[in-house]
């Protein structure tokens, strides 16, 4: 699945739409009319299928779903691949930007029982593993992060 594929996908199932109705010249907010909280939602789940962050000016410019997949292709055009059930399971995240839209939102899963599943996935020895160029990337990410916020 290329990363369009991905991110439509996304878009449509979080919006209820038909993914034939988004191209990658559509406007999130003007032609999909999704609101912040959309917005918000759809920025945690491509960071976290992803592995990237998006900064809030970074979210600010992306307006089209072709700018979104320009922005993730920038560190790896590969990305796309996969996106493990309905988001997978959810990684431990700072809520204060979702909690600037939706006040009372809380997390589904305890951070003592999200600490113990990845604990236990990471004491197989088989998922120790160190994927160098994914750490690679990471620099990249971190490094390009960094000049921005100077």
């Amino acid at each position: 699945m290329t990363i369009f594929e991905t991110v439509r996908n996304v878009l449509a199932r979080q919006l209820e739409i038909s993914p034939d109705m988004i191209t990658e010249e559509t406007r999130i907010l003007e032609d999909l009319g999704a609101d912040s909280l959309d917005v918000v939602e759809l920025i945690m789940t491509l960071e976290e299928h992803y592995n990237i962050i998006i900064t809030n000016d970074n979210a600010n410019e992306l307006r089209s779903v072709g700018q979104i997949v320009d922005f993730i292709e920038k560190y790896d055009n590969e990305w796309g691949c996969n996106l493990l059930g309905d988001k997978g399971y959810s990684t431990v995240f700072d809520n204060s930007k979702i909690r600037t839209v939706v006040p009372d939102f809380k997390a589904s899963i305890a951070y003592r029982e999200g600490v113990k599943e990845v604990i236990d996935w990471y004491s197989h020895k088989e998922n120790q593993i160190v994927n160098t160029d994914l750490d690679d990337q990471m620099d990249k990410m971190i490094y390009d992060y960094n000049s921005s916020i100077k």
